[in-house]
């Protein structure tokens, strides 16, 4: 048969996708060595797989370079071109003994207080606790949180007005952790107030590098900045469970080059046989178009156009959902000295019925604001206006005013 006429095949195969989720490599993979630890952490089996190359060129997406993936090159079969993408960042956790030490190392004295200011009064208002779930859950309670885990990045996504992709493959991720973090392959990390999760990170690990691949919050307590009490915990829990690495992946967010202590290159590595003269076309001209675009892309960043990009994205989302809002938006009036008729009749309301779900970040902003526990609060509703209710604590009042519009 003459290859060399049948049309260029192309495929597209995330690296980090068949590593953590699949624990194999195309066999072009020779070996895999953490250039950090220089360990090697992947061995290709003997099994005389082979990937047919002929006809078909392979993007090999989000390697990450600091990862050694080898390519034998005395196959004249197999020829390879690498092409550096956008920036990971990763806290190289060999050079701290401890969470002190990192703190120390990449925060000021001012930025150290406030993490422990959030965290105090997070603990202050509520009944908190920390779980890492590696190596032991009950089905029901992961399947529990896996529920409750969609349901707070959905949330987060339309506050944010972006689309999350982890949310199509939400079914495969659920089926797919579950036997992981059994076997240690994978981890849930959970703030829990009281019985409810607050906060939840799905990670993967390879070797003695943990991968953080999803993670959100209920957006009720975002005035305590939990994203920064998720980070010190999860960074101690690695330090003290052996973990060199904590990859928190690509995307170039403020908190990634707040946390992080190194930053690295996803490269494509694109992989054909040469000895096929229209394979080895389509691969150059390919190669060259995608090293022009990321070239494109880089001065693009540095002139902050893609913040642009990033305003347009949310304008695109908020008029693909504009017809079809669940209700319509509320703006919050706040009166921190509200004058009270001595006959005005006050109605208890239970902050826990689905009803008065609306309430819950003001009245957590309250808490936060005022330092006091949740159990030490009462709140009432207005029998005079339904839209109006009143936030009593030991030290604090202040009235809440819902006006739809």
């Amino acid at each position: 048969m003459n290859h060399s006429k049948k049309s260029v095949e192309i495929k597209h195969i995330d690296f980090l996708e068949i590593l953590l989720e699949k624990r194999e490599l195309y066999p072009f993979y020779e070996k895999v060595v953490n250039t950090i630890s220089q360990k090697t952490i992947y061995n290709k089996e003997n099994n005389g797989a082979q990937a047919e190359t002929y006809n078909t060129i392979y993007f090999i997406n989000d390697v990450p370079n600091y990862l050694n993936a080898e390519i034998p090159t005395a196959n004249k079969k197999i020829k390879s071109s690498k092409v550096l993408r956008y920036e990971g960042f990763i806290i190289n956790l060999k050079k701290y003994k401890d969470i002190g030490e990192y703190l120390n190392s990449n925060f000021s004295s001012k930025s150290r207080s406030k993490f422990r200011t959030y965290q105090k009064r997070l603990e202050m208002c509520f009944n908190i606790k920390y779980k890492m779930y590696c190596g032991d859950i009950s089905k029901e309670h992961y399947n529990y949180l896996f529920d409750e885990f969609r349901e707070i990045l959905k949330r987060r996504f339309q506050q944010k007005q972006a689309v999350n992709e982890d949310l199509k493959r939400w079914d495969y991720y659920h089926k797919l952790a579950y036997p992981m973090i059994l076997e240690k392959k994978a981890s849930l990390f959970v703030i829990y107030d009281r019985e409810k999760p607050i906060n939840i990170c799905l990670n993967f690990i390879y070797d003695k590098i943990i991968f953080g691949y999803i993670r959100t919050f209920d957006i009720d307590y975002s005035k305590f900045n939990i994203g920064f009490i998720d980070m010190i915990e999860q960074v101690n829990w690695c330090l003290q469970n052996d973990i060199e690495i904590f990859d928190l992946l690509k995307g170039d967010f403020d908190y990634k080059r707040r946390w992080a202590d190194s930053i690295y290159n996803y490269e494509t590595h694109i992989i054909y046989n040469p000895q096929f003269f229209n394979t080895k076309k389509a691969a150059v001209i390919k190669t060259f178009k995608i090293k022009k675009y990321y070239q494109l892309l880089h001065l693009f960043k540095k002139w902050n156009l893609h913040l642009l990009y990033r305003k347009f994205k949310i304008y695109k989302y908020n008029k693909s959902k504009s017809e079809d809002n669940d209700r319509p938006g509320a703006q919050i009036v706040i009166d921190n000295k509200p004058d009270i008729p001595l006959d005005e009749k006050l109605l208890p309301v239970n902050l826990d019925n689905p009803e008065y779900v609306f309430l819950k970040k003001p009245v957590y902003d309250f808490l936060y604001s005022c330092s006091e526990p949740l159990s030490s609060i009462c709140i009432s509703k207005f029998n005079s206006n339904y839209n109006s209710y009143l936030i009593e604590g030991k030290k604090s009042i202040q009235k809440i005013t819902i006006n739809n519009t």
